[in-house]
């Protein structure tokens, strides 16, 4: 599966959750997910466990960079990933922990996040496909970008995952300057 996603800071969830309400957007779900990173060369790899749902692994690449960006992304089942991965040579990374509410407006997928240790975002994707390619999946999510408006903060162009691996290696040079 190909999409077009972005990430901003999330800078007021009350007014997020308005605005989507007031779209009239489709509030999909609003569950915790805990994301247990892999080492992979060149890609992420991680197993989302969401409290009271089906375990999946994610494998997918994407760009760095804040403006809309093209990702490869591939879901695979706990045994898919297993015939796939192997699992058992796995080195785990990190984990990160987060609140996800997510809701869709005409196809694009909104996430509101709020990650543990790292703050609160909003993540929204749009699929790139027959029907969409990536000019009109990038023009929907800049359609969303303007119904959330103030809500948003800045964008940002890493994943949660090289966020949490920032965070731990600042906490361990200031844990060593002290």
């Amino acid at each position: 599966m190909r999409i077009v996603d972005v990430k901003h800071e999330l800078r007021d969830p009350n007014l997020a959750h308005a605005a989507c309400m007031r779209a009239g957007m489709l509030l999909v779900a609003s569950v915790a997910q805990n994301d247990t990173h892999f080492r992979v060369p060149d890609a992420h790899l991680l197993r989302r466990v969401s409290v009271g749902g089906a375990t999946e692994w994610l494998f997918y690449t994407r760009q760095r960079r804040v403006s809309p960006r093209l990702c490869s992304v591939h879901v695979y089942s706990e045994a898919a990933a297993r015939s796939r991965f192997g699992v058992h040579g796995l080195r785990v990374q990190l984990a990160v922990r987060k609140r996800r509410t997510t809701w869709l407006w005409r196809g694009v997928r909104i996430n509101l996040d709020d990650v543990s240790s790292l703050g609160l975002f909003a993540e929204i994707e749009s699929p790139v496909g027959v029907r969409t390619r990536v000019p009109g999946a990038a023009e929907a999510l800049r359609s969303v970008r303007d119904l959330l408006g103030p809500a948003l903060g800045e964008p940002v162009s890493l994943s949660y995952r090289d966020l949490m691996a920032r965070e731990i290696a600042y906490d361990a040079y200031d844990a060593g300057a002290a």
